[in-house]
């Protein structure tokens, strides 16, 4: 970091400092805010993405008043004042980067105070961990990544083909789901339906069946197995945000198809990802 405004006002300071050996020690003008800065070279940011901004500060009196700001193409983005006292703290500043380039920035010209500065970070706030099947499901390619265009690897697209295609933005993990459009006359559950390749399960066994699903409208959707003897799961209720449906069966025949009933609505479109089916 460097002196921006008001070089003058800052010093290294090597004995009361927060950590190492080195820390730096400012003196505010008591005028306006940007007329002592200390600015760092630019950065690489993530647009959109959070980042927190921290230091630690004391000031020889009490009442001083600081604040973080950020220099960029994009235009600057302000922190709120923080006041500070005379033993060592740890100010902090979470923001969204607006550029893909930034530069943080420590106003520190508001009050006339002299203030101690030592380790100064800017830190990415961690990212929500991206979903992943569980590695018991039974199911192949349940994250639907796996196909060519409008299909999709081991699974089937059944009275509703043409309806059923891929998805690229509206994903709830990895680069694709699949679209749903129920056409205006569809009115039951088995006019538009996704159904996994045959599975093995273990009679007796009870599994869980899972799928997470966004709609534009409020539609009707179920779980249903095809055998020889069907099993059909309860209606369940989607939304425009994304929702996981969850169906627990008894399996009673060796080998089966896992079926995601989608026709009950008409005029629905949903998207459609991430399958798992298994055994508890």
């Amino acid at each position: 970091m460097g002196a921006w405004n008001g070089s003058v006002n800052v010093t290294a300071e090597t004995t009361d400092v927060h950590g190492g050996n080195r820390g730096v020690k400012v003196v505010g003008t008591g005028t306006n805010p940007w007329d002592v800065q200390l600015g760092s070279d630019a950065v690489e940011t993530v647009v959109g993405n959070e980042y927190v901004l921290s230091m630690w500060i004391k000031g020889e009196e009490d009442g001083g008043v600081v604040r973080f700001s950020t220099s960029s193409e994009a235009g600057a983005l302000y922190g709120a004042d923080e006041t500070i006292g005379t033993s060592w703290q740890q100010v902090t500043w979470t923001f969204a980067a607006n550029d893909v380039a930034t530069q943080v920035v420590l106003d520190l010209g508001a009050s006339a105070v002299t203030y101690l500065i030592d380790d100064v970070e800017l830190i990415p706030v961690a990212a929500e961990p991206a979903y992943m099947l569980s590695a018991d499901t039974v199911l192949l390619n349940g994250d639907l990544e796996l196909g060519t265009d409008n299909d999709f690897d081991n699974w089937g697209k059944w009275n509703n083909g043409d309806g059923i295609v891929q998805e690229l933005t509206e994903v709830h993990s990895g680069a694709r789901s699949a679209k749903v459009t129920n056409g205006s006359d569809f009115n039951a559950e088995y006019q538009s339906q996704l159904v996994s390749d045959e599975t093995t399960l273990v009679v007796g066994t009870t599994y869980s069946a899972s799928v997470w699903i966004k709609g534009t409208v409020d539609g009707e959707v179920r779980f249903s197995t095809n055998e020889t003897t069907p099993q059909y799961g309860a209606t369940a209720m989607v939304t425009a945000d994304w929702s996981q449906v969850v169906w627990e069966f008894t399996a009673t025949e060796e080998v089966t198809r896992l079926v995601f009933d989608l026709g009950k609505t008409p005029d629905a479109v949903y998207y459609v990802d991430d399958f798992e089916l298994v055994a508890k």
